[in-house]
């Protein structure tokens, strides 16, 4: 499934290169976001016919979060790395979120870091200060 999902990401920015000037990353990215959720849905159903049950409050509170802060506020944010950085640069700065994701949640929310995350985040830390070195 990550493989299928990071194949579905390739193909989606590899369709969206040639009309990059010509149609704006909020259409194009609602245009990808739809096809994935159909997807998503298409695939749910395969997996399981039936339906689950009447959502509580705190998990529609937990996807509306995840949808306007992670998901919307996210891609803002991108766009507007896009319009003042190279592509490539605010590409390559999108690999701080794991190792970033993993220091809030251990300093705001006690998560425990394991030896493999810690040397996840130094290998991307490491890449990315040779990536930003060799270009000046």
């Amino acid at each position: 499934m990550a493989l299928g999902g990071a194949l579905a990401q390739a193909t989606g920015i590899l369709a969206f290169a040639p009309a990059r000037r010509r149609i704006d990353p909020w259409t194009a990215n609602a245009a990808q976001t739809t096809v994935a959720a159909l997807t998503l849905l298409l695939l749910a159903g395969l997996a399981e016919p039936a339906l689950p049950p009447a959502p509580s409050p705190t998990l529609v509170l937990s996807l509306l979060y995840g949808v306007l802060v992670v998901g919307v506020g996210g891609y803002a944010l991108y766009f507007v790395m896009l319009e003042r950085l190279p592509p490539a640069t605010a590409a390559a700065l999108q690999l701080l979120a794991p190792p970033l994701a993993g220091v809030f949640g251990w300093a705001l929310l006690g998560e425990r870091l394991a030896l493999t995350d810690l040397g996840g985040g130094a290998v991307t830390l490491a890449g990315l200060a040779l990536l930003f070195r060799a270009r000046r």
